[in-house]
C-alpha cells in the first residue's frame, strides 16, 4: 500500500468511527484513489455498536449519592465521628466547613464525605444515629451504563486507527503525507485522551457515592460554655455602660462646678456676713 493509499485508508476509518470529515483538506486527490483505499482498509469497529445495549454479563455503571442533615448538641464530637465512620469502610473526607454566627460559636459545620457505593446505606444509618434528629436525607441515583461502555466501545475504535495512523508513519515518503499523518494522529489521540477522562470520571463516581452531610445546633440550644461566655460578655458591657456614663456625668458637671463653685462662696461669705450683722443688731 502506498503512502497517499493508506492516508486515504486511515481517514475512511475515521469517517466510519466518528462520523466527521477528518481529512477534508485531502478532498483535491483523484477520485480513482478512494476505491482502493476502501478496498485495503480493514472493517472499523463500529463505535456506536453498544449505544443503548449493555454487552453480556456487564456490571451496571449507577452513580449514588445523598444528602443528610442531622442536629447534635456537640458539633464537633459529632463531625470527628463522621469522619471517622466514613474512613472505616475505605472512604475519605473531600471538604469540610464549619459556620460560625457571632458569640453562639460553631453553629453548623458542613462534610463531604465519599464511600464506597456498597457500603452507602450503612455509612448514611451510622451518621443518622450521630444526631439527636435527622432533619432531611435524599438519595438519588443515576444509571450511567449506556453511556460508559458506549465510551469504551468508541475508545477501541479510535485506538485501532491510532495503531494504523502509527503504521502509515513509518510508509510515508513526503513531508506533506507525514505532516498529514500526524496531524490526523494528534486528533485522533485528543479524541482519545477525551473519551478515557470522561469513562475515568464515571467510573469513579460509580464507585465511590458522594455523602453531603450537614450539622447543626437544635434551635434555641447552647452548650453551657456559651452560655457561660455570654453571661460574661453582657456584666462586661454593663460595666463598661457604667464607666462611660460617669465619665459623661462628670464631663458635663465638671465645667458647671468650675464656673458656679467661686459665685457659690461668695454667695455663701455674704449671706453669713449679713447673718451676723443682724445678731449683733
Amino acid at each position: 500500500m502506498t503512502p497517499r493509499a493508506a492516508l486515504a485508508s486511515a481517514c475512511f476509518l475515521v469517517l466510519l468511527s466518528v462520523g466527521t470529515p477528518a481529512c477534508a483538506k485531502r478532498e483535491s486527490e483523484p477520485a480513482s484513489s478512494a476505491p482502493a483505499a476502501a478496498e485495503a482498509a480493514p472493517a472499523a469497529p463500529q463505535a456506536g455498536g453498544t449505544a443503548g445495549k449493555l454487552p453480556e454479563a456487564a456490571p451496571r455503571k449507577i452513580i449514588k449519592n445523598a444528602n443528610l442533615s442531622i442536629e447534635a448538641e456537640k458539633l464537633s464530637e459529632v463531625r470527628d465521628r463522621a469522619i471517622h465512620a466514613a474512613e472505616k469502610v475505605g472512604g475519605y473526607v473531600a471538604a469540610s466547613t464549619e459556620h460560625n454566627s457571632g458569640d453562639d460559636g460553631v453553629t453548623s459545620i458542613s462534610l463531604t464525605l465519599k464511600v464506597p457505593v456498597d457500603r452507602l446505606t450503612e455509612t448514611l444509618a451510622a451518621l443518622r444515629g450521630m444526631g439527636t434528629r435527622t432533619t432531611y436525607e435524599s438519595v438519588t441515583s443515576q444509571d450511567v451504563s449506556a453511556e460508559f461502555y458506549d465510551l469504551e466501545a468508541r475508545l477501541r475504535a479510535q485506538r485501532a486507527i491510532e495503531a494504523q495512523l502509527l503504521e502509515i508513519v513509518k510508509e510515508a515518503k513526503t513531508v506533506p503525507d507525514l505532516l498529514a499523518v500526524q496531524r490526523q494522529l494528534g486528533e485522533v489521540r485528543e479524541e482519545i485522551e477525551r473519551m478515557e477522562g470522561r469513562r475515568n470520571q464515571l467510573d469513579q463516581q460509580a464507585s465511590l457515592s458522594t455523602i453531603q452531610l450537614a450539622i447543626h445546633r437544635r434551635a434555641g440550644s447552647s452548650s453551657l460554655a456559651t452560655t457561660v461566655s455570654q453571661a460574661g460578655s453582657d456584666a462586661q458591657a454593663v460595666l463598661s455602660a457604667l464607666v462611660h456614663g460617669s465619665i459623661r456625668v462628670a464631663g458635663v458637671l465638671g465645667p458647671l462646678a468650675l464656673f458656679f463653685g467661686p459665685l457659690g462662696l461668695i454667695g455663701f461669705f455674704l449671706v453669713r456676713r449679713i447673718h451676723r450683722r443682724i445678731i449683733r443688731v
